[in-house]
């Protein structure tokens, strides 16, 4: 699967949920996964919580992870999510 493939699939799975790559400082498009890192807002939280569990960090960092399903195919995109 092409990686803009996966970004498209993230992307258009957080504009549902009324957020916006742009609310992210960091996008990593890994070969298995892509993490998505910004500042802690409580917006972004309160918006994800129903398909995202946080989880805090030794370091004081929230991390949430979920897999997206590609319209299309049987694939997922696995994507990590870092408010700092």
């Amino acid at each position: 699967m092409k990686k803009t493939e996966r970004l498209i699939a993230v992307e258009d799975f957080i504009s549902v949920k009324e957020l916006s790559l742009d609310q992210f400082y960091d996008v990593r498009i890994g070969e298995y996964q892509i993490t998505l890192q910004g500042k802690f807002d409580s917006d972004i939280t309160k918006k994800l919580m129903p398909v995202v569990t946080f989880a805090l960090t030794d370091y004081g960092y929230l991390v949430g992870e979920l897999n997206i399903p590609i319209e299309g195919s049987e694939e997922n995109v696995s994507v990590r999510i870092v408010l700092t």
